[in-house]
């Protein structure tokens, strides 16, 4: 009996067996029947495969390819985020990679870096494919710096912006040796057809060209090609392939110094998702981190780059495993478009912000620097500050934080960042109250402030809080919104009846009562998907500044955004609060809101329109 077999064109041939006695042929044909399953995964294995080779080699004479002049690099490792190999003494290397992860790619050793492409691009069908990396020795002494920016979300009305935050990398006081993007790095082509998300990929790559330093990219749950579209695309520009063509491998690694920086894909395709994926450390990627970690050296350490944040589940735990034993010293993530430090592995992890904070949900401008970080790395010791492209200086205001409500004496606390050592005065001030801060070390790339003011003689209302940072460049000067609550109110005559607007994206179960200044305007009903709601306030309902309440059920809960009271035109908020993230409001026993907004009707500060 034969079976015809087809793959990729190829047809394969099996004779199973011929007519036997009937007590002989079930055994045999068991026998066959597996020699022919085992047939069939070599060929679809030979079929998923294309055999790439070439060499590894140190350009000594920086002319691009490989002569008498240069040194085979041995032992170097080369992948294609699935399997490893490595190089022989001449410095050649086999690797039968498998086409559809895409791309073939060399792990630097130490004291080297890519001359020229680090990757290459399988392509299926070509047989076998030849790919040299050259690199060039690189002297990569401590301290070393380098930068890590995220959620770009590039899109065309940006780019003015973008190109600041280039310019701020490179004129750096402390140049970084390399700059990671750590996803998101357009703005949406997950909902993208092929050629939109390509426009997007190339306005990218172009802008991003503008660095000095060089770039790696990490994948984001964006940079998937029209999966939320739920609409036919070819697989070689769908989901992940197009990003691998443009940008290299979703999982990969490279060396500088004696430190490892591995490079994960923390989205999981899943076409039954609502937007074609969950957030999640992608399986493959785990296996390739779990392979490549064998070849890390106990103590040496490591960095890990990730779009979302790593949390729980069995990639991760195996992650956390082939970790054990090494030195992690850091993760790096995005996707919160947030400023936080947790934990992970036993080792800090920090979310770096969002490069695209001015342009991507977030305006006016939150009160901290957002943009990006910048680390320093000395003796496997890691220190970071926060940036912001806007300004020379960043500011990071411990105390008080920005929810708070202020009155009398305070103090104020925080760091400002002083890479060079060259920062000479902070003068804070509100309304007419002015204080020079004392400052201290805070490391090597920061200064810590501290100074009081008494803002006791202040109407309730919102304020600037200013900063005046002099150093041998002159003064520059930065602004925050406070909220003063001193219970001292202020003659104010509103010009006629205001709305009271707000969003509601996660309505109470039961009816949720709101009070202006104390008095009822209304209620907010349970429903089953989100609500604009208005209130009508009459004049003499308000004062300059007004108090929004929220009263709900023992124990109930909701989630609003975007409140705001119109009047004459204006349109005013609460300072602390960007109008577009979501603010979750819980009861207390009694009822009594967990949060209470207050608008001043006359602040002209952007944070407050």
């Amino acid at each position: 009996m034969v079976v015809r077999i087809r793959f990729q064109k190829r047809v394969v041939l099996l004779r199973l067996c011929s007519p036997l006695r009937a007590p002989a042929r079930s055994a045999l044909w068991r026998r066959t029947l597996l020699a022919a399953l085992c047939c069939i995964a070599v060929f679809a294995a030979r079929a998923a495969a294309a055999e790439v080779s070439g060499r590894v080699f140190l350009d000594q004479n920086e002319n691009g390819r490989f002569d008498a002049a240069d040194a085979p690099l041995a032992d170097c490792l080369i992948s294609d985020a699935v399997r490893l190999v490595r190089t022989d003494r001449q410095g050649r290397y086999v690797l039968d990679a498998v086409a559809d992860r895409g791309n073939v790619f060399v792990i630097n050793p130490p004291g080297t870096w890519p001359s020229g492409a680090w990757w290459v691009h399988v392509v299926e069908g070509e047989g076998k494919q030849t790919a040299d990396f050259v690199l060039r020795k690189a002297e990569q002494s401590e301290p070393f710096f380098f930068v890590q920016g995220t959620d770009m979300h590039i899109r065309p009305d940006a780019m003015p912006q973008y190109r600041q935050y280039l310019d701020h990398v490179n004129g750096l006081a402390t140049p970084p040796a390399f700059v990671v993007h750590t996803g998101d790095l357009v703005i949406d082509a997950l909902r993208a057809t092929p050629p939109q998300a390509k426009m997007l990929f190339d306005l990218y790559e172009d802008a991003t060209a503008g660095l000095q330093a060089p770039v790696r990219n990490v994948i984001g749950n964006h940079e998937h090609v029209a999966i939320a579209l739920k609409s036919e695309s070819p697989a070689s520009e769908a989901g992940k392939a197009m990003y691998r063509r443009q940008f290299g491998p979703t999982s990969y690694a490279f060396r500088y110094g004696e430190c490892h920086f591995i490079v994960l894909d923390g989205t999981t395709l899943d076409p039954t998702a609502t937007n074609g994926y969950r957030d999640g450390l992608d399986s493959a990627s785990a296996a390739w981190a779990v392979e490549y970690l064998r070849s890390v050296n106990q103590g040496e350490p490591v960095v890990v780059l990730i779009h979302q944040p790593l949390g729980q589940g069995p990639n991760v735990e195996r992650l956390i495993d082939a970790l054990a034993g090494k030195r992690l010293l850091l993760t790096l993530c995005g996707h919160g478009h947030n400023r936080t430090i947790g934990r992970f592995g036993g080792s800090p992890a920090i979310m770096g912000g969002a490069v695209s904070y001015a342009w991507h949900g977030l305006i006016p401008y939150p009160p901290d620097p957002w943009a990006y970080v910048l680390f320093r790395v000395e003796n496997n010791q890691i220190d970071h500050v926060f940036l912001d492209w806007a300004h020379r200086r960043a500011i990071e205001v411990a105390r008080p934080r920005w929810e708070e409500t202020l009155g009398g004496a305070i103090v104020l606390e925080g760091t400002v960042s002083d890479l060079k050592g060259t920062l000479r005065r902070v003068v804070c001030q509100v309304a007419q109250q002015e204080a020079e801060a004392e400052l201290s070390p805070a490391g090597p790339m920061k200064k810590r402030f501290q100074a009081q003011l008494n803002l006791a003689d202040l109407a309730d209302g919102a304020y600037d809080l200013t900063f005046t940072l002099e150093d041998e460049r002159g003064a520059e000067e930065q602004r925050r919104p406070i909220l003063v609550l001193n219970g001292k109110s202020e003659p104010f005559q509103a010009a006629g009846a205001a709305e009271l607007k707000m969003r509601v994206s996660k309505p109470p179960g039961q009816p949720g009562k709101v009070l202006v200044n104390g008095q009822s305007v209304g209620t907010i009903p349970p429903a089953d998907n989100s609500q604009e709601l208005t209130f009508t306030l009459e004049p003499v309902t308000l004062g300059r500044l007004n108090s929004v309440a929220i009263r709900l059920a023992d124990g109930d809960k909701l989630e609003l955004s975007n409140l705001h009271i119109e009047l004459a035109g204006s349109v005013r908020r609460d300072v602390r609060f960007a109008p577009r993230r979501p603010l979750p409001i819980s009861a207390g026993r009694d009822g009594a809101p967990s949060t209470t907004f207050y608008v001043d009707l006359r602040y002209e500060g952007p944070r407050g329109r």
